[in-house]
């Protein structure tokens, strides 16, 4: 039994590219026989080692010769050569009748969309003849030496890269799409049974690629000059620069040449440079001529050298041959930079694959990434045999060959299933995206260019029924959602969110279905560092992208900007008052606010146990002492309550989770005792940082550290700031922000009315309590832990001494605020 994997039998599917990539599995069926006594005996037959693809049109006329592909491990792909108008296909495995398929697709081809254009450049005293090893008789035959040779080569080649095109696109998700190849009627060259016929008689003639060749006024010696080449190859902007100079020769040759290729069209070319040859001497093929120059009013060029254009298949059928051929190309040609020997499939596939990088940037140059690659680079690539460079047969063929010096197994070397998605060669969805929105050649018919813009990610923090804080994310973008990547520090990425085939404008998720999406992607040592989630990408329908980093963080931030919404389930708001430094509105000027690591956070002087196997377990408790940090500057403080815990008024995002600071003072608050005011000293200049802090008890005692000795030389270089509740208003907890250094940037109180008392619900909303961004699995870890077992986000660290109570009160603070 066959199935076809990339294309449907039930339906006839419009395409628009004249080569078609086709992929599927083939099971050998069973017969059944009779046997001796009437028994019925299950034959397997021997699996067969290709598949047949038979081409007709609706009227039964053959129009392309039929072709045999390989099959291995029960898997095959063909190249599939179309007719304009229906074309039946029939797929058969082997000489099996029986074990066959068939499908229908309609070739529509494009005439008023631009082609890609290929050229040939040949210098002005060219003999016409490219590189050929011994091993494809090039002392004594032109056959893959010649003109002609180059010219069969590359009309097969530009199938090749318009079919895996295709192929790739379609594996995005999206309606199946490729370039379009100027052609012409000419002897047709596709085929070896084309080529056969035409002995003795009259030529085959068919629709076969156009090849311009253009002749420039340049020497073989000029354009290997070996002084320019070796300069230029000390380093990249040399190589550049030696790219811009062919480009001029070429741009020139083809105005002089006229025609469709004139700049002044607009062409896209893919051009081989006949005359780049392998120097032995050097090691090197002069001239270097892989590189793409994309130019949306002139001239787009991929070009490539010659070099290893011997091992290119001449035919549609030699490709199966040429990309399993195993043969040494010797000492006498390219060997595309490698150290070691290399074959004539490794020849093909990193010299048509490079090619085909080249061609798909000249249409447009931010579709894929630039190409440049040092000889070290090269060689170590040829070291690695799943390097990217070597995958190029298996998009093409269900099996491949090791490189040399891999391992040598009997059984075939797999083809990854995944490679038409995940491939080196493939065109990525965002690339595509690109192509179809700003290529003219890759546009189909009715496609209207999408509205330019990048896809929006909100952070969120909103109400719910509950009155509870939902943080969600909402990515919005006016040209509809292609993709949405949820990504991991690692860069390990979960499957993603994928809608090219219905885009819409809008999704939101919570922050912790987010989380959830990277699942065994996160490793635990990452997941308890970072939180596991990192950034999100969404991708456009238009192909713009957008990245927002470090979403845990500020989604907390958004988070503790929640409680200037009240307190959910009452009518009653927090009254807030803070002293902040310029520092902070700096950070939030440049757009950088919460993509570092600055850190918003609240704290409560009354929280709910969280230590199992303890008296205080689910109960609130109160606050019993206040550890000041003051170094410096003020780092910020701990709060401690009953049950042993602390909560830092500070960050919690690594590495800066402690609080340093020589200052630091401690203060026990005695049952009863109310935290009544608190004092902050600030800086006037260098960015008014925050430099200290002390704290009030309803007892008269006081602690904390202002630094006032640090503006002994003059006291208007510094500020001191008295933070009170109103009248009839009591404190319940701190609020601020820790910038991306550790430092305070802003302190201040949140108070309510006396006589009013907070709902049990607040000491269990998570924006209330510092979280550190682990605590989804330290609370995961928490829930599924023993009895007994203490919460690990707030268990005690390593205490300062307490030296006792620092009751002295600067005297010149109290000349001039009168405290």
């Amino acid at each position: 039994m066959i199935e076809i994997e990339n294309a449907e039998i039930d339906e006839v599917e419009e395409v628009h590219q004249r080569c078609f990539l086709l992929s599927g599995k083939c099971v050998a069926s069973t017969e059944s026989t009779s046997g001796t006594g009437g028994d019925f005996v299950v034959v397997e037959p021997k699996p067969s080692s290709f598949v047949l693809v038979h081409v007709e049109d609706e009227h039964g006329n053959t129009g392309f010769p039929d072709q045999r592909w390989p099959l291995s491990l029960g898997q095959f792909k063909a190249l599939v050569m179309l007719s304009p108008g229906l074309n039946k296909i029939t797929v058969t495995s082997g000489n099996d009748a029986a074990n066959a398929v068939e499908l229908s697709l309609r070739y529509t081809p494009l005439l008023q969309v631009p082609p890609l254009h290929l050229a040939i450049l040949v210098a002005k005293d060219s003999p016409l003849l490219i590189d050929c090893p011994p091993a494809k008789f090039g002392d004594i035959s032109s056959t893959h030496s010649s003109l002609d040779a180059a010219i069969s080569k590359l009309r097969v080649a530009a199938y090749m890269w318009q079919a895996l095109a295709a192929d790739s696109i379609y594996w995005d998700g999206l309606p199946r799409q490729s370039f379009r190849i100027e052609e012409e009627y000419s002897p047709d060259t596709l085929s070896r049974h084309a080529q056969q016929q035409s002995f003795g008689k009259q030529q085959v003639m068919g629709s076969v690629p156009r090849i311009h060749v253009i002749r420039t006024e340049k020497t073989i010696s000029q354009l290997r000059d070996v002084e320019t080449e070796m300069e230029a190859a000390k380093s990249k902007a040399g190589q550049e620069q030696r790219h811009k100079d062919l480009y001029r020769i070429m741009s020139k040759a083809v105005k002089n040449s006229g025609g469709p290729l004139h700049p002044n069209n607009k062409p896209v070319i893919a051009a081989l440079l006949l005359d780049a040859h392998f120097d032995e001497k050097l090691g090197r093929t002069l001239p270097d001529a892989l590189f793409s120059i994309h130019k949306s009013e002139g001239l787009s060029l991929a070009m490539s050298g010659s070099q290893s254009t011997y091992s290119w298949p001449r035919f549609i059928d030699e490709i199966p041959d040429c990309l399993l051929d195993p043969t040494p190309v010797g000492d006498a040609v390219s060997r595309e930079r490698c150290e070691r020997p290399i074959c004539m499939w490794e020849a093909c596939s990193v010299s048509q694959g490079r090619f085909y990088k080249e061609i798909v940037r000249a249409f447009n140059p931010s579709a894929t990434k630039p190409h440049f690659i040092t000889s070290h680079d090269l060689g170590w690539a040829f070291k690695h045999s799943w390097w990217g460079y070597f995958q190029w047969p298996e998009h093409f063929l269900s099996r491949a060959l090791r490189c040399a010096g891999e391992e040598e197994e009997k059984e075939p070397k797999p083809v990854r299933s995944d490679v038409s998605q995940t491939g080196y060669y493939r065109i990525e969805l965002k690339d595509a995206l690109v192509l179809r929105n700003s290529a003219p050649e890759f546009q189909l018919p009715g496609y209207v260019t999408l509205p330019e813009g990048a896809p929006e990610i909100c952070p969120l923090v909103e109400d719910t029924v509950d009155g509870r804080a939902a943080q969600n994310v909402e990515i919005k973008c006016d040209a509809g959602l292609a993709s949405v990547w949820v990504c991991s520090k690692n860069m390990s990425i979960s499957d993603g969110l994928t809608y090219p085939g219905e885009p819409l404008k809008s999704v939101r998720f919570s922050l912790r279905e987010l989380t959830e999406r990277l699942g065994p992607h996160v490793s635990e040592e990452e997941r308890m560092a970072t939180g596991g989630l990192d950034r999100i990408e969404a991708l456009g329908m238009n192909g713009e992208k957008s990245t927002l980093h470090d979403i845990s963080t500020l989604m907390r931030l958004r988070a503790a900007e929640y409680i200037d919404a009240g307190i959910p389930g009452t009518d009653l708001r927090f009254t807030k008052t803070a002293v902040g430094s310029n520092a902070e509105e700096e950070e939030r000027s440049k757009g950088q606010w919460g993509m570092n690591h600055d850190w918003k956070w609240t704290v409560l002087l009354k929280r709910r146990s969280k230590r199992k196997g303890t008296k205080w377990y689910g109960t609130i408790v109160n606050a019993t002492m206040i550890d000041v940090r003051v170094g410096c500057e003020l780092d910020g403080a701990y709060v401690y309550y009953e049950d042993g815990s602390k909560v830092p008024c500070g960050p919690r995002l690594p590495p800066s989770t402690q609080m340093g600071g020589h200052q630091a003072r401690k203060m026990a608050i005695p049952p009863g005792v109310e935290v009544t005011k608190v004092v902050v000293s600030k800086a006037l200049k260098n960015h008014d940082v925050l430099k200290g802090l002390r704290v009030w008890l309803s007892n008269g005692q006081a602690r904390g550290g202002l630094n006032l000795q640090s503006f002994a030389a003059d006291l208007e270089l510094h500020e001191v700031k008295v933070l009170e509740p109103p009248a009839n208003h009591k404190i319940v907890g701190f609020y601020g922000t820790s910038g991306s250094w550790g430092m305070c940037q802003k302190f201040g109180i949140m108070s309510i009315p006396r006589d009013v008392e907070l709902p049990g619900s607040v000491y269990d909303m998570e924006e209330f309590q510092n979280l550190p961004l682990d605590h989804y699995a330290e609370k995961q870890a928490d829930e599924a832990g023993s009895e007994g077992e203490v919460d690990k986000m707030d268990e005690d660290m390593e205490e300062d001494p307490d030296t006792g109570y620092d009751e002295e009160w600067d005297e010149r603070t109290r000349k001039i605020y009168g405290k």
